[in-house]
């Protein structure tokens, strides 16, 4: 019985938060880049905002750029100058992460 509770108590001192324990595996088999990927593509709205999210017809990303198809010119155009901001916002969204290194509007 006593050696029953030392064994316990080893594997209580050997916890690990789940979250370390998730983002362990996604590193240790080369998934962290193809997650946090998907992660800017299926919380846009959450990145971009709800304006530009709606008028998003196409997201995706190729080779560190994240291209992005808009519904109007114009809004196109805004959103380019909206550029640095927007990086801005997808590297904080991802704690300080950087999965994109350019936007391309298309």
């Amino acid at each position: 019985m006593l050696s029953n509770q030392a064994d316990s108590l080893k594997r209580q001192n050997n916890i690990t938060p789940i979250g370390e324990a998730i983002a362990g595996f996604l590193k240790q088999f080369g998934l962290e880049q193809k997650y946090n990927e998907t992660r800017i593509i299926c919380e846009w709205s959450e990145i971009a905002g709800h304006f530009l999210a709606s008028r998003t017809k196409k997201i995706f990303i190729r080779y560190d750029k994240l291209y992005l198809e808009l519904s109007s010119a114009p809004l196109r155009h805004d959103a380019l100058m909206y550029q640095t901001e927007l990086l801005g916002r997808i590297k904080a969204h991802l704690n300080g992460y950087e999965v994109v290194k350019e936007i391309v509007f298309i």
